[in-house]
């Protein structure tokens, strides 16, 4: 059995086969696939079309199980209005959920929308 990122990689150099093993392993719960997924549509990756709905389903899906990744990237997609209405509170919230994980791009957004936060306060 290959392993995820593997499968990913074959993929994104056109395998349809590891492509159709990808999803179904997300289809079936594999975390770390629907994360994987996620980040395809986000970026249109992977041989999937760019799609920011389904990019935030399968992140939410994933972070719901307490992917650091996947809640890092669902945060990004609240930050930026990328599938869901732009709220930089529910960002944060993400944020702090991945950074709880040690997630440092997480710990990073953390800063970053605290300065946007204190910058705003002084205007």
């Amino acid at each position: 059995m290959s392993s995820i990122e593997s499968l990913v990689q074959a993929a994104n150099q056109g395998d349809k086969s590891a492509r159709w093993e990808f999803f179904s392993r997300a289809l079936k719960g594999d975390v770390i696939a629907q994360s994987r997924l996620g980040y395809c549509y986000h970026t249109g990756g992977c041989g999937f079309e760019k799609n920011y709905q389904k990019a935030v389903e399968w992140y939410r899906t994933a972070a719901d199980s307490g992917d650091s990744a996947a809640q890092y990237n669902l945060g990004v997609c609240y930050e930026n209005g990328s599938g869901v209405a732009k709220d930089e509170a529910e960002a944060l919230n993400w944020y702090k959920k991945a950074a709880t994980q040690g997630n440092n791009y997480a710990i990073v957004a953390i800063k970053r929308l605290g300065d946007i936060a204190s910058r705003e306060t002084l205007i």
